[in-house]
C-alpha cells in the first residue's frame, strides 16, 4: 500500500491549479485539489471575468454618444443609468463560476477540499485537523493586491480589484493609485461610466512593459475623453472627510490636495506564498515569488509551481501554459518539458485595445541596432475601420533585416484578436512577410496586419540577391563601373590568352638575349616606348612577368637606366591599377560604408603614406594587391604616385643590377639572399620611423 493519499495535490484552483489538476489527472495520477476560498481564482471572481464584462458595458455607454456619428437620432431624451452595471458584472462572474462547481471535479474523480494548507515538509501538508501526504505538489496560489504603506491609507475605505466589483452603485469620483494594465483599464472603463477619474503614478512610466509609441497614443485618447493623468507624483498622505477622500500630494509642480469619493489601488501584485509555511517543505521564495528552475520545479524537487506565484508574468494565459508544463513534469520519472517566455504575448483591454509580443521598437533597437526593421500601418487606412468609425489605430510589427518578427505592437479595434496572425509567424519561426501570400477576408481588421506584412514582403525582395544586382546593372553610375569592370576583366583575359605571360620567363629572355640587344640597338627609342607600355600592362592587370622584364630592362639598358625605365612603367601601371579599383568600387565602398571607415580613413589621412611607402619597401608583399587595395582606400592618387615611386626604386636597381649578369642566373629566387631581404625591411622600418614618432608625441601629448 502506497505511503501517499495522492500522487499529486494541487494547491489553489485558480486558473493554473484547474489546468494543472485536469492534466495530472488525465495522465493517469490520484489528485486532490485544494482551494481556500472559492473555485475559479483571480481570474473568475476579481480579474479577467468581472473586468471584461465592466469594460463591456462601458463600451456599449460610450457607443451611445456616438450615435449622430453613425446617422442616428435618439427621438427622445436618454439618461444613462449605471446603479446596475456592477450587478450585472456579478451576474456573469456567476455565470462563469457556475462551469466549474466542485461537483464536476468529483464526478471527474478529482477530490476537492477547502481550506488554508501548511506545509509539514516536502511530501505533507496540514489542513485544518487533517494531514494530507503527497508524493507532487504543485504550488497555484496566484497573487493579490500589493497594499503599499502611504500614511493614511489604513484610514480610508480603499478599494482593489477584489473589492471593486462588489460595490453597489459607482461613485461620482475615483484616484486610482498605479497605471498598470489594471489601472488603466479600470480608469478608461469606469471614465466612460460618468465616474471622474484621475490616475496617480509615482513614475513617468504609464504601461511601461509597453510600445511607448503606442501608449502615448492611447493616454492622449483617454485624456482626449475625460482621464486625468498625474505622472511624477507622490500621494504623502490620504485624509478621510465624511463622504470625500482627500489626498495630499507632492509632484514636480509642487504640494497640492485632490479628493475623490472614493480610491482604487493598483500598484502591483505580491504572491500568496504568506501562510503556506514553504521553508519547511524546502521551498524558496522572495518577494517576487517561488524560485523554480526551467522546468518549473521548486528548490524541493517534488514540489512544483505554475501562475502568478511564479514570476515574471502574470497572465491567466500564461497560468493555464505553466500548469500543463508543471503538471506534466510531475507526473514524470524525471522532468522534460522546459519553459520558454520568448512568445509570450498580451493585451490592456482599453478602447482602443493595446495587445503586445515580443521585444518593443526601443529594445530591438538597442539589441539589434540597425538591424531592426519596423513596419507600419495606421488604421485609418483599413477600409473595416473606416466603416466601423474606428480608425484609432497603428500597427507596428517590429523585424530583423530577415523579416523574423522581434515584436508585435498593436494599437487599435480588436487588437487581442489582430496580433494572433503575426504572433503565430513569430512562434513559429516563419518570416512576417509570408503573411502577406494568404488570402484575407475582406473587408476586416486583418488588413491592418496584411498590409505591412506586404511591405515586408517588399522590402525582403528588394533586398534579394537578384534584385539587387539588377539594380545595380540598371543605374548610370554602377552601368559605367560595370562596363570599366568588364573591359578590366576582358584586358587580363585577353593578355592571358595572348601567352605574354608565357614569354615572359627567365628561359625564354636568356634565350633571345642577343636579339633583344640587336633589336634594342638599331630602335632604342622604340624599344624604350614598347618596353615601358610592356611594364605598364603586366603591372596594370596583374599579369605575370613583372620580375622578368626588370631583369631585361637592366640587360637591356644598364642598371641605372633600366631602373628609371622600370619605374616609369610599374609606377604608371600601378596608377592605372589604383584607379580602376577606385572607380570600380572604391568610391561606392566609401559612399557606402564611410562612417564605418570614419576611424580608419582618418588614419590613412595622417599616416597613409608612411604605411604605403612600407609596404612597396618589403617585396614579399604582393604589388597588384598593394595597388587594388589602395583603390579602395580614400589614399590620394598623388600620394599613391610618388610612395610607390619611391618605394619600388630599391628593388628595381636590385633586379636592375642583376639582369646585368643574366645570362648566369638560374632562378629570380636566387637574388634576394635573406641578407639583401633584410636590408630591405630595415628600409621598412626606417620609413615607419615618422609615423612612430608621430604616433609616440600623441601619445605625449595625451599623458
Amino acid at each position: 500500500m502506497s505511503r501517499y493519499d495522492y500522487d499529486v495535490a494541487v494547491i489553489g484552483a485558480g486558473s493554473a491549479g484547474l489546468v494543472a489538476v485536469k492534466v495530472a489527472d488525465g495522465l493517469g495520477k490520484k489528485t486532490v485539489l485544494i482551494e481556500r476560498r472559492k473555485i475559479g481564482g483571480d481570474c473568475t471572481w476579481f480579474g479577467c471575468i468581472p473586468s471584461k464584462a465592466l469594460i463591456k458595458s462601458a463600451y456599449v455607454a460610450h457607443e451611445l454618444t456616438r450615435l449622430r456619428e453613425f446617422g442616428l437620432e435618439m427621438k427622445s431624451s436618454m439618461d444613462l443609468d449605471c446603479r446596475k452595471v456592477m450587478a450585472h458584472v456579478r451576474s456573469v462572474v456567476e455565470q462563469d463560476a457556475s462551469g466549474h462547481p466542485p461537483e464536476s471535479f468529483a464526478a471527474q474523480g478529482i477530490e476537492v477540499l477547502f481550506g488554508g494548507p501548511r506545509f509539514i515538509d516536502n511530501h505533507h501538508i496540514r489542513l485544518g485537523d487533517k494531514t494530507i501526504a503527497a508524493k507532487k505538489f504543485i504550488i497555484c496560489t496566484g497573487s493579490r493586491p500589493l497594499i503599499p504603506k502611504m500614511e493614511g491609507l489604513d484610514k480610508i475605505k480603499y478599494l482593489t480589484n477584489e473589492t471593486v466589483f462588489d460595490i453597489e452603485s459607482l461613485p461620482g469620483s475615483m484616484i486610482i493609485l498605479g497605471a498598470g494594465p489594471i489601472g488603466i483599464e479600470l480608469s478608461a472603463a469606469l471614465n466612460r461610466l460618468g465616474v471622474k477619474v484621475t490616475v496617480v503614478q509615482r513614475s513617468d512610466d504609464i504601461l511601461k512593459k509597453d510600445d511607448k509609441e503606442l501608449v502615448d497614443r492611447l493616454v492622449e485618447t483617454l485624456r482626449g475623453e475625460g482621464v486625468t493623468f498625474l505622472t511624477k507624483t507622490n500621494i504623502t498622505r490620504f485624509i478621510q472627510e465624511q463622504n470625500k477622500i482627500i489626498a495630499q500630494i507632492d509632484s514636480e509642480a509642487g504640494p497640492r490636495q485632490i479628493e475623490a469619493e472614493s480610491v482604487l489601488v493598483a500598484v502591483g501584485r505580491v504572491p500568496n506564498v504568506d501562510e503556506l509555511e514553504l521553508g519547511k517543505a524546502g521551498v524558496e521564495f522572495d518577494s517576487k515569488g517561488i524560485k523554480v528552475d526551467g522546468h518549473l520545479r521548486t528548490t524541493a524537487g517534488n514540489i512544483y509551481a505554475a501562475g502568478d506565484v511564479v514570476p515574471p508574468y502574470l497572465f491567466t494565459h500564461i497560468a493555464e501554459y505553466e500548469a500543463v508544463i508543471a503538471a506534466t513534469n510531475a507526473c514524470l520519472p524525471i522532468p522534460i518539458r522546459k519553459i520558454n517566455y520568448e512568445h509570450v504575448p498580451w493585451c490592456t483591454f482599453t478602447d482602443p485595445e493595446l495587445a503586445h509580443a515580443g521585444l518593443t521598437e526601443e529594445q530591438a533597437r538597442e539589441k539589434y541596432g540597425e538591424k531592426v526593421r519596423v513596419y507600419r500601418w495606421d488604421h485609418k487606412d483599413v477600409d473595416r475601420a473606416k466603416t466601423d468609425l474606428a480608425q484609432n489605430g497603428l500597427t507596428k510589427i517590429v523585424c530583423d533585416r530577415k523579416g523574423k518578427i522581434l515584436g508585435i505592437h498593436i494599437l487599435g479595434h480588436g487588437a487581442a484578436e489582430l496580433m494572433h496572425e503575426a504572433q503565430l509567424a513569430k512562434s513559429l519561426g516563419l518570416p512576417f512577410s509570408k503573411i502577406a501570400s494568404v488570402i484575407h477576408a475582406y473587408p476586416s481588421y486583418s488588413d491592418a496586419v496584411r498590409q505591412p506584412a506586404k511591405r515586408c514582403y517588399v522590402d525582403i525582395l528588394q533586398n534579394s540577391f537578384l534584385v539587387k544586382l539588377a539594380r545595380i546593372i540598371t543605374n548610370r553610375k554602377n552601368q559605367n563601373r560595370l562596363v570599366l569592370f568588364l573591359v578590366v576583366i576582358g584586358m587580363i583575359v585577353g593578355l592571358r590568352l595572348s601567352g605574354i605571360g608565357d614569354k615572359l620567363t627567365l628561359e625564354n629572355i636568356q634565350n633571345n638575349g642577343a636579339k633583344l640587344t640587336d633589336f634594342s640597338n638599331a630602335h632604342y627609342v622604340l624599344s624604350v616606348l614598347a618596353y615601358i607600355v610592356i611594364y605598364i600592362a603586366v603591372t596594370a592587370f596583374s599579369v605575370p612577368g613583372a620580375t622578368i622584364l626588370t631583369l631585361t630592362g637592366g640587360f637591356l639598358y644598364s642598371t641605372l637606366i633600366g631602373a628609371v625605365y622600370v619605374n616609369i612603367g610599374a609606377t604608371s601601371g600601378a596608377i592605372l591599377a589604383f584607379l580602376f579599383a577606385r572607380h570600380i568600387a572604391g568610391h561606392s565602398i566609401q559612399e557606402k560604408y564611410g562612417d564605418k571607415l570614419a576611424r580608419f580613413n582618418e588614419e590613412l589621412d595622417r599616416n597613409g603614406a608612411g604605411y604605403l611607402l612600407t609596404l612597396r619597401l618589403v617585396p614579399i608583399f604582393p604589388f597588384f594587391l598593394i595597388n587594388l587595395f589602395a583603390g579602395l582606400t580614400r589614399i590620394r592618387l598623388h600620394t599613391f604616385a610618388w610612395t610607390t615611386s619611391l618605394g619600388i626604386i630599391p628593388g628595381s636597381l636590385v633586379y636592375a643590377y642583376a639582369g646585368r649578369q643574366l645570362g648566369t642566373i638560374r632562378s629570380t629566387g636566387d637574388i634576394f639572399t635573406p641578407k639583401v631581404l633584410a636590408v630591405f625591411i630595415l628600409l621598412a622600418l626606417f620609413a615607419l620611423m615618422p609615423v612612430a614618432l608621430r604616433k609616440i608625441g600623441v601619445l605625449k601629448s595625451k599623458i
